[in-house]
């Protein structure tokens, strides 16, 4: 499967209403705006040149660097954040789970330098970028869990997060930080597979390849950098028949956040009942991630800044998630077929 065939099943132009449409759209147009820039640039990435060269021709370099700008300073993402925390709870949410390619495109944007060039410049480079991007979405894998314990803890249970005719804020919120841990833990996991294969990169997939259209909607792009070819990854909380249904299977793979991540856990959803049920339990991934980050050496240079935090955060992810049991390796193991066969079939 060649990139362009890749592409060619994704618009390159939206027009200002597709851009800018949903409720939340007026609380983070500037959002959608650079989500769609970034969209026009992977488009330059996978067609024919392979390159960032015609993104810069088309005069886009200044608005590419004011991007990465905005993506890593408070004023950005935080910004757009307060804007929709103004906004009524159902299209908050909305607009925090379209934001959610922002906030992931916040720790892994370096990782589009390889798509853009043809290849890693070394390894040494893979791993330091792949390391960062790891390890920081861990840390924030972690925030989000701990505001979830923190609901649980003032709901004085798990039952809270279900209960939709008692709290029906909390529950839609609960359904939004379900979806954006899931994506965290699966970028996770695909950056093992970039670790462990050189010519490999993977990143969030901007509006044109997320929120276009039904069949070939994605999460993530994955791209043999040498070779050309890519694939999306399109992740559930729990796949359902109706989600692959009319699914171009030739361009996306679908991974499963209880059966192919194993982020599962078995709590109580009825107050009053002793009955437990099995439910979606995203971040395992990525809190027991945080175990095994080193702010020391080669490995943790970056973290140095944290000084002595990092043993406190990896005592305070032994006590979220210690008890719970994810067996990494065989994650990758099956992400990594699935998405590798697909890849290159």
């Amino acid at each position: 499967m060649l990139s362009p065939d890749f592409a060619q099943a994704y618009p390159i132009d939206m027009t200002p209403a597709e851009i800018h449409r949903g409720a939340h759209s007026q609380y983070m147009t500037e959002a959608q705006d650079y989500s769609y820039q970034w969209g026009r640039m992977m488009h330059a990435i996978l067609r024919v040149d392979g390159s960032i060269q015609a993104f810069e021709n088309q005069g886009q370099r200044d608005g590419l660097v004011e991007y990465l700008n905005w993506l890593r300073q408070d004023g950005g993402i935080g910004q757009t954040v307060a804007q929709l925390d103004e906004a009524p709870t159902e299209v908050r949410n909305h607009g925090l789970n379209e934001l959610n390619f922002h906030a992931l495109n916040a720790h892994m944007s370096d990782l589009v330098i390889p798509m853009a060039s043809g290849a890693w410049a070394s390894d040494a480079e893979r791993y330091d970028i792949v390391n960062r991007a790891q390890d920081s979405l861990a840390l924030t894998v972690m925030d989000h869990y701990m505001e979830r314990e923190n609901i649980i803890s003032a709901g004085q249970g798990t039952e809270v997060l279900y209960d939709e005719s008692q709290h029906p804020d909390i529950v839609a919120e609960h359904a939004t930080i379900t979806g954006v841990m899931q994506e965290y833990d699966a970028a996770i996991i695909l950056l093992d597979l970039v670790r462990k294969n050189k010519r490999l990169s993977v990143v969030p997939a901007p509006m044109q390849f997320e929120r276009t259209r039904k069949r070939t909607n994605v999460d993530f792009i994955v791209m043999d950098c040498v070779d050309r070819c890519a694939v999306g990854v399109q992740v559930k909380s729990r796949l359902r028949t109706e989600d692959t249904e009319g699914a171009d299977l030739d361009r996306v793979v679908f991974l499963d956040g209880d059966t192919d991540l194993g982020n599962i856990k078995v709590v109580r959803t009825q107050r009053g009942r002793s009955i437990e049920q099995v439910r979606a339990w995203p971040g395992i991934i990525g809190v027991k991630h945080v175990n095994l980050m080193k702010n020391y050496g080669p490995r943790g240079k970056h973290l140095a800044s944290y000084g002595k935090a990092i043993p406190l955060f990896k005592q305070m992810a032994d006590r979220l998630t210690g008890h719970l049991k994810v067996d990494r390796t065989e994650v990758v193991r099956t992400v990594g077929e699935r998405v590798l066969s697909k890849l290159y079939a």
